[in-house]
């Protein structure tokens, strides 16, 4: 389904031994991608240059800007982003397909059949693999049951139901500016851009 706040705006809750008399609610833009850094931040340790996630330690102490923008989504469907006011849901265009990495021969349920891996690529597709072969299978994008013929976009503040989409030319193009950098920012295939049309 289309990825509702209720879906995807996840709660999270932080204490250390110390902030565990802190009430305070902060209205920083995080994502799971952060816990790893954060933990090893409070551990003394530095994350991998590669890791994309930054450390919520920060915010432990004030409130203040995080992530101008996060993206979010499901394999092989739309791609979202939020800027904490705006969500946009960027629809992959018809017939277009990405490709799905792995080391391990399984989807999200099951194994691979045999003759999804015989159709498979063996290789070094992706920079950040680090040189490890792996399969690169051709997979048909989908978007979200129902979805409407155009690429929604919602003020979450103003409309936070998500019942009234926006349809605004200029909007709509800095979020998709704003999502093509950070695509590129965590070195997206390069699928994902032609199957976007970005």
């Amino acid at each position: 389904m289309f990825d509702y706040q209720e879906l995807v705006h996840i709660p999270l809750i932080a204490c250390t031994p110390e902030t565990a008399n802190s009430d305070r609610r902060i209205s920083a833009l995080t994502t799971t991608i952060d816990l790893m850094p954060t933990f090893m931040d409070l551990h003394g340790a530095a994350p991998p240059a590669h890791v994309h996630g930054k450390s919520i330690r920060p915010l432990f102490e004030a409130d203040g800007a995080h992530h101008n923008a996060v993206l979010y989504g499901y394999f092989g469907k739309d791609i979202n982003l939020t800027d904490g006011r705006y969500t946009y849901c960027r629809q992959p265009l018809p017939d277009s397909h990405l490709y799905h990495h792995t080391a391990n021969a399984c989807n999200f349920t099951e194994f691979e059949r045999r003759d999804t891996l015989a159709r498979a690529e063996l290789g070094v597709f992706l920079r950040h693999a680090h040189n490890i072969p792996h399969f690169r299978i051709k997979t048909q994008s989908r978007q979200h049951h129902n979805a409407p013929d155009f690429n929604p976009i919602y003020d979450i503040v103003d409309d936070p139901h998500q019942q009234a989409p926006i349809h605004d030319a200029d909007l709509e193009a800095r979020l998709a500016g704003q999502m093509k950098t950070l695509l590129e920012r965590c070195d997206a295939p390069e699928c994902q851009y032609a199957r976007m049309g970005l």
